[in-house]
């Protein structure tokens, strides 16, 4: 894990920061536009644990002779709470990327944010 995650934040982070955010990056040049700094992290993020969930392997007792293990659930309203919690933190969050609302069209821009927020976790369900 230290390894891992020393390789990602001293190597792979900034390499690929560098093309979506400097003047003259790879990504950069292509249009792309990293709102926030959310696409760069996230994407990064996800592509990470991918790699070292292929790496790893599935979890110690998930299966018997090739055959998957029932395993047992957790406490559903705390899951439920969780995912409420975790709901309204990132719309707080993404909402407030902006950094101000004071101008004309920023209340577009931060309702735009939260309505898309809302659909991406929507279509993700």
């Amino acid at each position: 894990y230290i390894v891992y995650s020393s390789v990602i934040s001293g190597f792979v982070y900034p390499v690929v920061a560098h093309w979506a955010w400097a003047e003259g990056g790879l990504l950069a040049e292509l249009g792309y536009r990293d709102f926030a700094g959310s696409g760069v992290v996230h994407a990064l993020a996800g592509v990470c644990s991918l790699v070292a969930a292929v790496f790893i392997g599935p979890r110690t007792g998930r299966f018997h002779n090739g055959v998957a293990v029932e395993m047992p659930g957790h406490s559903i309203p705390l899951t439920g709470l969780g995912g409420l919690l975790l709901i309204s933190g990132f719309l707080a969050f993404n909402g407030g990327s902006l950094g101000h609302i004071t101008e004309p069209g920023d209340g577009e821009i931060v309702a735009r944010s939260i309505t898309n927020s809302i659909m991406a976790g929507s279509g993700a369900a």
